[in-house]
């Protein structure tokens, strides 16, 4: 696998270099490393190294967009070797990659980031082409954002099923054309570049919000604007507010009554021959009887309920037949958040 291909304007703007202190150290032994680097498109040597000004070259290795990096001598090599290669050493993961010149101690530039997964047995690799030029330093950026007009908060974002928010940088206005992106944990509320370190090429791109599920689906998202990074050393986007629309809570149970004791299988109340005599509790999660439907109703195969609260609910089920066959059992662990949870119920005869 390869990450996106990085090009960096070089030249004479350095910042000083300082110690990171780090706490991410991704190591493991399933994942390989193999970077490269060109300059002006060329193979590097003493001398077109020289004049870009360049002594060292660096990858650093993120778990995510303003966390602590990873680094170490096997992802720095002096601008003439043109590249490094690693034996397995990093666990399998994805990560955010990003390239860094050197001056001696001086940073001359550093890329924009770059997403990559590796499983176990892969190698990362990522190529640099550093162009020579005038630096112009990257701009920072920050944005908040809120949910439903509410400051973000743990139990609204959990509430609105958000788990992160994303805003991503387009080259273009059709959003066809991925620059780059940057993930943060809903409840944070926003972000700030000027102490995280979020930045970008002074440049014009089309910027959009989205907010994601737990899975990574988007459930929240704004239009593409544009967003200009060349006129100023920081640049704010638009504050942006998601305007999410919670399903009710609703739970559909369907029952499945045993054929016979101990046969394992499962049909409908016609179908085992439970008669009309049934009955039924649903619990919630803190043992309160929500719904008692009292015993000696008809038969049914399944039940809804919207009237509830997400919570993890218990159905207490009792059938009988008039020839003496009777069934019984708990359901448990129907949980139930926004929107239709549904569970297949199987109730045993009892011995």
């Amino acid at each position: 696998m390869k990450a996106n291909f990085v090009k960096l304007m070089l030249g004479l703007a350095m910042t000083s270099g300082c110690i990171v202190e780090v706490t991410f150290e991704p190591l493991g032994g399933d994942v390989s490393v193999d970077g490269q680097w060109t300059i002006d498109g060329a193979t590097p040597n003493a001398a077109n190294c020289a004049a870009a000004g360049i002594s060292d070259v660096e990858l650093r290795v993120y778990e995510t967009i303003g966390s602590d990096f990873y680094t170490d001598a096997t992802l720095r090599e002096p601008c003439s070797a043109g590249r490094f290669t690693t034996g397995p050493f990093l666990l399998a993961d994805t990560y955010r990659l990003q390239w860094v010149a050197y001056n001696g101690v001086n940073e001359v530039a550093r890329s924009t980031f770059s997403t990559v997964t590796a499983n176990p047995g892969d190698t990362i690799v990522s190529d640099a082409d550093f162009e020579g030029g005038i630096v112009e330093d990257n701009t920072t950026i920050d944005g908040v954002w809120t949910i439903n007009g509410e400051t973000p908060t743990v139990d609204n974002c959990l509430g609105n099923g958000i788990d992160a928010i994303r805003v991503s940088f387009y080259n273009d206005a059709a959003g066809s054309s991925l620059n780059t992106d940057f993930t943060f944990n809903c409840e944070s509320g926003g972000f700030d570049g000027r102490d995280t370190g979020e930045s970008l090429p002074p440049a014009m791109y089309f910027s959009g919000w989205d907010a994601l599920d737990s899975t990574g689906a988007s459930i929240g998202s704004s239009a593409l604007e544009a967003f200009n990074t060349a006129t100023s050393t920081h640049a704010s986007l638009r504050p942006i507010n998601f305007e999410i629309t919670v399903p009710d809570p609703e739970l559909d149970i369907t029952f499945m009554f045993e054929t016979d004791f101990g046969t394992g299988l499962y049909d409908t109340c016609e179908g085992s021959g439970v008669d009309d005599i049934f009955g039924y509790e649903l619990i919630a999660g803190d043992g309160v009887t929500v719904v008692d439907s009292m015993f000696g109703i008809a038969c049914v195969n399944g039940l809804n309920f919207t009237d509830i609260a997400s919570d993890s609910y218990s159905i207490d089920i009792n059938a009988d037949a008039t020839d003496g066959t009777k069934w019984g059992g708990l359901c448990e662990s129907l949980d139930v958040g926004t929107g239709l949870a549904s569970y297949t119920c199987n109730v045993p005869v009892v011995p």
